[in-house]
């Protein structure tokens, strides 16, 4: 399996910041804004990845994390000329292979997961791979979101006036190989974008479409408008506080899950924060730990 994580467009949401970053460099309280999906994916077992990116931004990304070499992960990039919709994205993604074998797991780079049950259920023998996956999350707010309708097909509907109910469709996808063929084949709608509610709405008519409701307990959280990245960062620094603990430090979730080691570790702490800032002193903590 593949992570393909989206992490170009424009950032309009969070301007006038992302005039001059990718929005996705942002910082999650210690941590840029992309680690924390592409933490969720090493999590459930991905250590492949497709990186979609805007040209503008392919020196710093690779600047971070090069070919992932030093995180005991493979990485490539692919540039997005133009922001032309979730499953464009993910279509130029898959012309990196000639002939594309790998189911995918697609991340949006703005969308924070932290979810235990969620990365045992991927990982246990319930999850059905032969179906696509789409991962729910109960929110007070639906007409924000794409969210499920379950009486009537079910179909996911964007934004819905009067939402049919609480659940909203995150930024995480799973695509056997078999259906990736559909992906190519989506129109543009009327705002000239690929919609991934299309290609979901599609699988869900065919019956090759499982969803996973997120358990209490879990943070889910779009962080591509302003409060929402403001809450998140706050989260973030709250679990630290109470419990020393940081989420979503892909360094420390590749050491602890046996990728890279102690001497591989302790160089990327050197090389790539220092030992005087306050994330290269939380991961050297951990080595004790």
């Amino acid at each position: 399996m593949i992570g393909i994580i989206l992490l170009g467009g424009t950032g309009s949401r969070l301007k006038p910041f992302t005039n001059y970053t990718n929005k996705h460099l942002l910082p999650i309280y210690m941590l840029p804004m992309f680690y924390y999906p592409m933490s969720f994916l090493i999590e459930i077992g991905v250590t492949s990845f497709i990186l979609v990116i805007n040209k503008q931004d392919q020196n710093i990304f690779y600047e971070i994390l090069g070919n992932g070499e030093s995180l005991g992960l493979n990485i490539n990039y692919r540039i997005q000329e133009r922001p032309e919709g979730i499953p464009s994205a993910i279509f130029e993604a898959l012309k990196i292979k000639k002939n594309f074998d790998d189911d995918i797991f697609v991340s949006l780079g703005d969308n924070i997961l932290i979810s235990s049950d969620t990365v045992q259920y991927i990982k246990s023998n319930k999850f059905d791979k032969n179906k696509a996956l789409n991962l729910l999350f109960y929110v007070s707010n639906p007409s924000q979101f794409g969210v499920v309708d379950f009486k009537k097909g079910p179909l996911i509907i964007e934004k819905p006036k009067i939402p049919p109910s609480n659940y909203a469709v995150t930024g995480f996808y799973y695509y056997p190989n078999k259906f990736l063929d559909k992906i190519g084949k989506i129109e543009p709608s009327k705002r000239m974008e690929t919609e991934v509610t299309d290609l979901n709405n599609i699988l869900l008519k065919e019956n090759k479409m499982n969803f996973y409701k997120i358990k209490r307990g879990s943070l889910w959280t779009d962080a591509g408008s302003f409060n929402d990245f403001q809450s998140s960062s706050n989260y973030m620094e709250t679990i630290f506080k109470m419990q020393g603990l940081l989420y979503g430090c892909i360094d420390e979730i590749c050491y602890r899950k046996g990728l890279i080691s102690l001497d591989q570790y302790k160089k990327r702490i050197n090389d790539h924060y220092g030992l005087t800032s306050d994330i290269g002193s939380y991961l050297y903590s951990t080595i004790e730990d």
